[in-house]
């Protein structure tokens, strides 16, 4: 689940946004993200070392971490409770309320529970609802107040009903149960554990120990000790731990005056760990002894009671002390946290001093920059302006080139097609045809042949000549070919004057350009020569 976070991207306000959705079935990976992000309290905003100091604090407590260092709730609840957002002010009330109660503090987190309440109003959050009745009534039990933890109880009851959690419903009716027999009310704790014992059976099958035990405990007092060995019984059928059941089974034995039996529990109940199960076994011991005659004994293990009782006298003042010195700890850590919040703050309004500084001159450099830019982008758009114009002035005048050279070449046809007419009369007929006159025979002697291959060199700058140059396997009747052919007669007229059809000449034609010329690109002979 942590390959799900980036903890070294930059917007660590959606990181904490997915941490508190995930905080509810993934609190120790929450908790290892939030161990990751360094100096929260420089490198986060406001709000969110608000909100990462509840989700530190929450990711603790669903991970059952001690909380008793805990400073960070105090920046939440004193932020959350500044604002309007009233979910996240309830929560941080609750947590604090959580860390006060594990400091030995009552009447703070009674008083953060309350404040949690009020935040919470008419929320729909049943859950949280359930918890913040539920830790009210575990602080009004701790101190013996058992209407206000009976009252608590049972609004966490209502809110388990609400969220229909079977679970939530069997801790409601347990706690409701121990509020009674606060109270002495001892036929309603049976009615209200036997509810949770019938909850436990169908959702948490392990904590049905515990409520056979309570069960227990209740008969004990009401001296129904039959019941109460028989739920005993079934308690130790399922108990992690035994000792504490052979106490109460022991107790119950000895009440009953079956002292063989209490002594059998009692002993194996005096093997526990626990000196407050060691001290009261002891005890009862003393009295089993005392039972059955035997002073001696009874008055050696009142003797291992006493010594007991002391023990558990001083080990209550050592706790005293050390929670006296965790209260002491505790804030001492909360002044150093505001000394560096502070020191924080003084480093933030020094670098927001420097950043409106920088601001400044960036501004100033942004509008010299952009005056600058704007002017050299006038420059440039002039420059391309001008060299669009020169363009335009170059294609117009290559047009006209074009234009006038077009105009040439049409004048040199001409001029080329009169002189070959005075020239070589025959071919007058050709160039300017007359039905009239027409003859279909055409004979060219070798000097009017010579004439013309001569006015084609004068009109094409040496026509023949660069056409021999660039193609040599052209001989001289393929010369005067071509010579026809950039006069520009008709096939028919060509045929006539070689007196053959106009196949022939096309093939003619085409051997010229394929087999002299080696030149198969698809264009024909007159294209070649008409621009050559």
């Amino acid at each position: 689940m942590l390959l799900l976070f980036e903890v070294s991207c930059g917007n660590k306000g959606s990181l904490l946004n997915q941490a508190e959705l995930l905080i509810e079935e993934h609190p120790d990976s929450v908790l290892n993200m939030l161990r990751q992000i360094k100096n929260p309290h420089q490198n986060l905003s406001k709000r969110n070392y608000a909100l990462y100091s509840l989700l530190m604090t929450q990711a603790m407590d669903k991970c059952y971490l001690d909380l008793s260092e805990d400073t960070l709730m105090d920046i939440a609840v004193r932020y959350f409770t500044e604002t309007t957002d009233s979910i996240h002010a309830a929560k941080a009330c609750l947590y604090a309320g959580k860390v006060s109660q594990q400091l030995r503090n009552p009447e703070q987190a009674i008083e953060l529970y309350l404040e949690a309440k009020d935040y919470f109003g008419n929320s729909a959050d049943y859950k949280y609802q359930f918890m913040v009745r539920n830790g009210l009534g575990t602080v009004y039990s701790n101190q013996w107040l058992y209407k206000d933890q009976l009252e608590a109880y049972r609004e966490a009851c209502h809110y388990a009903s609400l969220k229909n959690d079977s679970l939530y419903l069997c801790v409601a009716f347990e706690n409701m149960g121990f509020a009674f027999s606060g109270l002495q009310k001892e036929d309603s704790a049976i009615f209200y554990q036997y509810k949770a014992l019938q909850m436990a059976k169908a959702c948490y099958p392990t904590g049905a120990s515990g409520i056979y035990h309570h069960i227990s405990s209740i008969y004990k007092r009401k001296q129904a000790y039959s019941k109460a060995i028989q739920y005993a019984d079934s308690a130790l059928l399922s108990a992690a731990d035994s000792s504490s059941l052979y106490f109460t089974k022991g107790d119950i034995y000895n009440k009953m005056h079956l002292y063989d039996s209490a002594f059998c529990y009692l002993s194996k109940s005096l093997l526990s760990d626990n000196i407050y199960t060691k001290a009261s076994t002891c005890d009862a011991l003393a009295e089993v002894y005392e039972g059955v005659k035997k002073p001696d004994s009874a008055y050696l293990y009142m003797r291992l009671y006493n010594a007991y009782r002391d023990s558990i006298e001083n080990q209550t003042h050592t706790t005293a002390i050390m929670e006296l010195e965790n209260l002491y700890h505790h804030s001492k850590l909360k002044e150093e946290n505001y000394l560096l919040k502070e020191s924080a703050i003084s480093k933030s309004r020094f670098i927001y001093f420097i950043l409106f500084i920088v601001s400044i001159l960036l501004f100033f450099i942004g509008i010299l920059y952009v005056f600058f830019y704007n002017r050299k982008q006038r420059q440039i758009h002039g420059a391309q302006q001008l060299v669009r114009q020169k363009e335009i002035e170059k294609l117009q005048a290559e047009t006209e080139f074009i234009s006038l050279e077009k105009k040439l070449l049409e004048l040199r046809e001409a001029f080329y097609r009169q002189m070959n007419s005075i020239v070589v009369p025959k071919l007058h007929s050709l160039m300017y045809p007359d039905k009239s006159d027409h003859k279909s025979r055409i004979k060219i002697t070798e000097e009017e042949w010579g004439f013309l291959v001569e006015n084609t060199n004068i009109a094409f700058s040496d026509f023949t000549l660069r056409l021999l140059k660039v193609y040599p396997l052209l001989d001289i009747e393929d010369i005067r070919l071509c010579c026809l052919i950039k006069m520009q007669l008709r096939l028919s007229d060509i045929a006539d004057i070689y007196c053959v059809e106009k196949a022939t000449i096309n093939k003619r034609r085409e051997r010229i350009r394929k087999n002299k010329m080696d030149i198969n690109d698809g264009r024909t002979l007159n294209d070649i020569l008409r621009n050559f």
